[in-house]
């Protein structure tokens, strides 16, 4: 059965005539005539009486007609959802991003976006830059906001340089200075340890400074951790450590003071991208926010 047997069928439902029908559909009446036989036969029963210039519905037409219209409007349905799509007009857009860049860089950017493409529909999907490069490479996420300095197979356009700095009350001593070096942010042997309030390990921060320490052969001691920041700010304004967090996170409401955190003379600095699985289609959608947030 093709849909447009069906419209041919509701255009002759509607006006009752197949001269009329067939005006409107601008075809021949013998041409009507013949897909509306070719229906039949194939539903295996007549649809309409025809009584010379009167035709009317058959049982089993009036039985048809609810089902046809509804397949009809379904099918019109599904080429205005894929219109919207390729016309980035609506849809669906999936973006993945930790929680603190999407408090942050993302929600302006969204607010941007939405004032442009108003019928698409954004869901933002919060986690660690690892498991969001999983997800994308799963093809569980259309966009997501991931590390350029991380191996993986997506593809990726540059987004945001955030630093990462020691957090803690303004009258800590590692924060009384414009920069900490990462190796002050452990204790000697010896020595009480200095707890570190942290970010979980599939969040870029964390896998950042593990690798930098590891590389400095040094081992950190991690009081506490979370996956959001303003939960470990307020340990720090609380008296339970260091927090280390990118400069991402919103610390408006805190009485806390920073410092930035490097490497010897070099700040660590996160290194982010728009990124995407080259193996999905990227839609108008996801196109078009790329594009915002990148710049074109």
């Amino acid at each position: 059965m093709e849909l447009h047997h069906l419209r041919y069928f509701l255009a002759i439902a509607d006006c009752l005539s197949f001269s009329r029908a067939a005006e409107a559909l601008d075809i021949t009446q013998p041409a009507l005539s013949r897909q509306i036989r070719d229906l039949e036969r194939e539903l295996g029963a007549p649809l309409f009486n025809r009584e010379g210039r009167r035709n009317s519905l058959t049982a089993a037409g009036a039985a048809f007609l609810p089902a046809a219209r509804a397949s009809v409007a379904e099918a019109d349905r599904g080429r205005l959802n894929v219109r919207d799509v390729l016309g980035a007009q609506g849809g669906t857009l999936v973006i993945g991003s930790s929680s603190q860049t999407a408090a942050t860089v993302l929600a302006p950017l969204l607010h941007r976006f939405k004032a442009q493409n108003g019928n698409v529909a954004v869901r933002v999907l919060e986690d660690g830059a690892l498991a969001l490069i999983e997800r994308l490479e799963d093809g569980n996420l259309d966009l997501a906001v991931v590390p350029l300095d991380v191996p993986h197979s997506l593809v990726v356009r540059k987004f945001l340089i955030a630093h990462i700095r020691a957090v803690a009350p303004k009258s800590h001593p590692l924060v009384r200075r414009e920069r900490v070096d990462l190796r002050d942010l452990v204790a000697p042997l010896g020595e009480p340890a200095i707890p570190l309030l942290m970010l979980k390990e599939q969040y870029l921060t964390r896998v950042r400074l593990a690798a930098a320490w590891h590389e400095a052969g040094l081992i950190p001691y991690v009081a506490m951790e979370s996956a959001v920041g303003q939960t470990l700010a307020a340990y720090a304004e609380a008296g339970l450590g260091v927090a280390l967090l990118p400069d991402t996170v919103d610390l408006r409401g805190f009485d806390l003071g920073t410092a930035i955190v490097c490497d010897g003379q070099d700040p660590l600095v996160l290194r982010n991208g728009i990124g995407w699985n080259r193996r999905r289609y990227l839609s108008p959608a996801a196109q078009a926010f790329i594009d915002l947030a990148c710049g074109e």
